[in-house]
């Protein structure tokens, strides 16, 4: 029976932190004796310590910080920036810090691209040393984006790929395509065992597929790519899906994209080994004529059927637009011959066909 409440059990203490919030355990326990500063720096603590950096917080000290004088940069398990804050302002803080952030778990931060080249080399050696880190969210603001990025940009996807205990990235990024990124940056990236789920926007499908195959532990996809300049078919060989995509773990894919075509499709589901149970896709084709026989295969049934035979839940939503006279008399003959697919006429907008598929146990 114990006779002291020091004596407690850590478990038991873990789950009477649950209940207090952050001031309460800072004004009561901080600074008590050393078992208690072993509690409040556990990793297993629930995620209690949460630090929003604020608009008037500036570097090198933040502002949010100060009002728990007892707070320990050591405690923190979350740290983001609220939406109008400059990524600078955390970037700088982590520059500077991060050697005592050992029990980070959260990390999201945003930035802009004026200056994004050296922000991003801090975020990469700071992600390198956050070695508790399990979720890491990255918002890219809107700028112009030249290739220079793309050494800085190619560096982080290196540092993530490499993180042993990330669970959870979304990156989303600039537009990312063939006039302002270097493919050869990203030609040796690492394997990583880790990451379950990944989201991804703005970047183009050779991007996408490099970071793909990295991914063996991945179980759920999220991409979302809807940029005008996708509306052409590479003429890269390295753009398409390549044989060694390996995900053996992943189940769910969601995808909003531009002009994936329907093989690439299929490698997704092919190359998971079968294991694919939940495929959300929302889905538009830019078509020209030189180039709709690449889209056609969307009317197959057969592929189809053949595709989600082994796919629990199916919601599926395309649309595939003609962007000229021709493309639009071939689409609109073949969306007509087949019931599963809804012909729209625009006299302001492209036309398409629209196919919707859902399929739930």
């Amino acid at each position: 029976m114990y006779t002291c409440i020091e004596n407690l059990s850590t478990e038991l203490w873990l789950i009477i932190f649950h209940f207090l919030t952050r001031e309460n355990l800072i004004s009561a326990f901080s600074k008590l004796n050393s078992r208690f500063d072993s509690l409040l720096a556990s990793p297993h603590l629930p995620t209690i310590f949460r630090v929003k950096i604020e608009q008037r917080d500036a570097y090198p000290t933040v502002q949010s910080l100060k009002s728990s004088k007892n707070l320990k940069f050591e405690w923190i398990q979350t740290l983001e920036a609220g939406e109008h804050v400059s990524g600078r302002c955390v970037i700088q803080f982590l520059r500077y810090q991060t050697s005592r952030l050992i029990n980070l778990r959260l990390l999201s931060v945003s930035i802009r691209a004026k200056g994004a080249s050296t922000n991003l080399d801090y975020l990469s050696k700071a992600l390198s040393q956050l070695h508790s880190l399990q979720i890491f969210k990255l918002q890219c603001k809107k700028g112009p984006v030249d290739r220079i990025i793309t050494i800085s940009l190619a560096y982080l996807f290196k540092t993530i790929l490499q993180s042993s205990n990330l669970r959870y990235c979304s990156l989303h990024v600039w537009n990312l395509a063939e006039k302002n990124f270097d493919y050869e940056s990203i030609t040796n990236l690492p394997s990583n065992q880790s990451i379950e789920y990944l989201h991804l926007t703005h970047v183009d499908r050779t991007i996408l597929f490099s970071l793909l195959v990295h991914c063996h532990g991945l179980k759920s996809f999220v991409a979302e790519r809807n940029a005008p300049e996708d509306m052409f078919i590479s003429t890269n060989p390295s753009n398409s899906m390549t044989s060694d995509l390996s995900c053996p773990t992943l189940s769910t894919v969601t995808l909003t994209i531009c002009n994936l075509r329907f093989d690439e499709l299929e490698n997704i589901c092919a190359y998971a080994a079968h294991r694919i149970r939940r495929l959300r896709l929302a889905y538009s084709v830019y078509v020209f004529t030189n180039h709709y026989e690449d889209y056609l295969d969307y009317f197959d049934r057969i592929r189809w059927t053949n595709l989600l035979q082994n796919i629990e839940v199916v919601n599926i939503s395309i649309q595939i637009h003609a962007l000229d006279d021709v493309a639009k008399d071939i689409l609109s003959n073949m969306a007509k011959m087949d019931s599963c697919f809804t012909w729209t006429e625009d006299k302001n907008q492209p036309s398409y066909a629209c196919l919707t598929i859902k399929k739930e146990n």
